[in-house]
């Protein structure tokens, strides 16, 4: 018999904090999406809506700080080429989410994470959750991947994959009604157990959606995100892949039959957003409030350009003093420290050893005031940094003690 996962009982105890008291959603796009505030939103990162506010909660610079230097070039530029699914876990710090990736991807040290596990950035690296091996198990299936889950206070633990699968297992076939199990069925695994139940089938999920939003579809393509409704114990949110008008970007809720999804007032919806209809890929509720983030969108400049790279810092308090922090990035991957006194992010990759910590904490021109909106901003020029040096960053608020999520930044040739 497969074994449940060793780490089982924590996740089903840290289930309770993504949805009580949710405070904001956190989703992937399933596609690279143009902002209408400037830069792209990518499907390699995790963003969040907080009271009609859009801010990057992993951005494409920190995820690659997470998974460090994996094929050995020098370069943090290794990240995942697409979050598939997520997970708030209530943790903070690198373990703040579970995940799932749409391809399969290596991090440093040899460890190769599948598509269909679930995995957990950590102090000093990746651990797998979840293996791949555990879902195709618990429904009689090879090679899948793993394209939305969740789990509940108690352990039960819903998932979809990201395309049909054959199964093996009668008791499944009997309920779908066939052994190919299409990609808009949600499965359930009840604690304890280590098979799968099918929870819901295509029918009832394009019910779902149909009755939410008045439409008359025969298909929603694919489940694509997974949550539980923290206003209906029991209920579950989906959001699809369907290009349709009426579901695009959406996400619906199980409860009645079929409910559009709103929080803090706002339907979850393309109005929501500051960026065109588009699909919406992982979701999940967090209910912490969101640290100060830091961007780095050009976060693999050349050392022969002298062409500005600019580094922006939003969430502070409005016209708080903060401090930009620099030092060289430990490879192959950071190990990420939880500095006592501090809020925000609260932890960082920083090396606190390195001759440049000291250094920038002390230059002038690292000192910076948040504007009225609490956005600050620092720009240098990249010309004469020699080629594969690798930098993390992170940004503290001076007055609130509020640390920035971190960024990596590798100098090419």
């Amino acid at each position: 018999m497969m074994r449940l996962p060793a780490a089982w009982t924590v996740c089903a105890a840290l289930a309770c904090a993504s949805v009580a008291n949710a405070q904001g959603l956190a989703f992937s796009v399933a596609s690279d999406v143009a902002s209408t505030n400037g830069g792209f939103v990518l499907q390699e990162e995790l963003h969040r809506l907080d009271a009609g506010v859009r801010r990057a909660a992993v951005a494409l610079e920190f995820m690659n700080l997470l998974v460090g230097d994996a094929d050995g070039d020098g370069l943090l530029d290794d990240a995942p080429s697409d979050v598939d699914a997520v997970h708030w876990t209530g943790l903070t710090g690198p373990a703040s989410f579970l995940w799932s990736t749409t391809a399969n991807f290596n991090a440093p040290g040899g460890l190769t994470v599948l598509d269909g596990d679930v995995f957990q950035f950590t102090d000093v690296g990746v651990q797998v959750i979840f293996p791949e091996a555990f879902f195709q198990a618990a429904t009689g299936t090879t090679t899948i991947d793993v394209d939305a889950f969740a789990v509940a206070p108690d352990g039960t633990t819903y998932f979809s994959f990201a395309d049909d699968e054959t199964t093996t297992s009668a008791s499944l076939a009997a309920q779908n009604g066939g052994a190919t199990l299409d990609e808009q069925c949600v499965f359930r695994i009840d604690p304890g157990q280590t098979f799968a139940m099918l929870h819901f089938t295509p029918a009832q999920v394009v019910g779902m959606f149909n009755t939410a939003y008045g439409a008359s579809a025969t298909t929603v393509v694919d489940v694509q995100g997974l949550e539980l409704d923290p206003f209906h114990p029991g209920d579950l949110l989906l959001t699809s892949a369907s290009a349709a008008t009426a579901f695009k970007g959406k996400v619906v809720s199980s409860f009645g039959g079929g409910t559009p999804f709103v929080l803090g007032g706002t339907e979850i919806a393309p109005a929501a957003f500051d960026f065109p209809a588009t699909s919406l890929d992982a979701l999940c509720l967090v209910g912490s409030a969101p640290p100060p983030t830091l961007r780095a969108p050009q976060f693999l400049p050349s050392s022969a350009t002298s062409a500005p790279v600019t580094l922006v810092a939003t969430g502070f308090a409005p016209f708080e003093t903060v401090q930009f922090a620099f030092t060289d990035a430990k490879m192959p991957r950071a190990t990420f420290l939880e500095p006592t006194g501090t809020l925000g992010y609260g932890w960082s990759p920083l090396d606190p050893l390195s001759p440049m910590f000291a250094a920038s904490l002390t230059h002038p021109q690292l000192t910076k005031t948040a504007d009225a909106f609490g956005t600050a901003s620092f720009a240098f020029s990249p010309a004469g940094v020699p080629s594969f040096v690798d930098a993390a960053v992170q940004v503290v608020g001076l007055g609130s003690f509020a640390l920035s999520t971190p960024a990596g930044i590798s100098f090419t040739p």
